[in-house]
């Protein structure tokens, strides 16, 4: 880029005058960078000013024509939230291939991952539902509110996830209700793998340890083909079918789907990782 170069020797006000033509803004092109990560450092830069503003706004929004107070707007989406927590997966509703018994009698490697899975998502489940309903009385009058109970009421306030939920749950971004969502729709998978058997596909973002799905993989095949597992690597092949195309699982290995990409993008026509298009993060 002709505007950044370096200078030939001068007099002082020529440099001056050369350092006045430059951008206010540079492109992050000239530090090797994709024209997306300007994008990325906006939306941060918006992401941290618009929490700041909430966070000073008065507790109180416009609901019909009249005023919330914050303790109606906390009771209000208590009550969402509480509507929409699915119950707790019982290992007792399994099917009877979920934590079928291998060879050597012992339950097989995705059998056990999952119940790992299912402890963590009933712990959490449980945070939620103890604190949503301690936060309830609280904010009516029937507890003391904590320092925990209080937090927890300012997060609701953001629709931010509280720190109480945060602590025992997967990492995410999502502001409260998406996050709330996204929960239901990842407790809805572990149950239908539960209740009706080991699908065809696995949503592997919809784990608290993909990596531990990554192992349990791996200890299957082991099992399966007789090999020592640390014999054994991963070959990833992406492939051009649809989530609802696949019916039944392959015949080594598994199918996942739920993977994302930053910073980069797939290229369905040529297979191959390619830079992104700009203005898609």
């Amino acid at each position: 880029d002709a505007t950044y170069r370096s200078l030939p020797a001068g007099s002082l006000t020529s440099y001056r005058n050369y350092i006045s033509t430059l951008p206010a803004n540079d492109p992050p092109d000239i530090f090797g960078l994709h024209a997306n990560a300007d994008i990325a450092f906006q939306q941060k830069g918006t992401r941290e000013l618009v929490e700041a503003v909430l966070s000073l706004q008065p507790r109180t929004t416009l609901v019909g024509g009249g005023k919330m107070t914050p303790d109606e707007i906390v009771l209000d989406e208590v009550e969402f939230i509480t509507n929409m927590l699915p119950p707790k997966l019982s290992m007792e509703e399994a099917h009877p291939l979920t934590f079928a018994a291998t060879e050597d009698g012992t339950v097989n490697s995705l059998g056990t991952f999952l119940s790992q899975e299912v402890v963590r998502f009933n712990k959490l489940l449980s945070v939620m539902q103890r604190t949503l309903s301690e936060l309830n009385r609280a904010v009516r009058g029937l507890v003391v509110m904590s320092p925990i109970l209080e937090k927890m009421l300012n997060s609701l306030l953001l629709q931010k996830v509280p720190d109480a939920w945060a602590i025992v749950a997967y990492p995410s971004r999502k502001p409260l209700r998406p996050w709330v969502k996204d929960l239901v729709g990842r407790v809805e998978f572990i149950r239908s793998w539960l209740v009706g058997g080991p699908p065809p596909a696995f949503w592997i973002s919809a784990f608290f340890f993909p990596q531990g799905f990554m192992t349990a993989a791996l200890q299957a095949h082991a099992r399966k083909t007789k090999q020592a597992v640390d014999q054994l690597h991963f070959r990833t092949d992406v492939l051009s079918l649809a989530r609802d195309d696949v019916k039944d699982p392959p015949e080594n290995g598994t199918y996942i789907y739920g993977l994302f990409m930053e910073g980069a993008r797939w290229d369905r026509k040529s297979r191959v990782v390619t830079e992104a298009h700009n203005g898609e993060l």
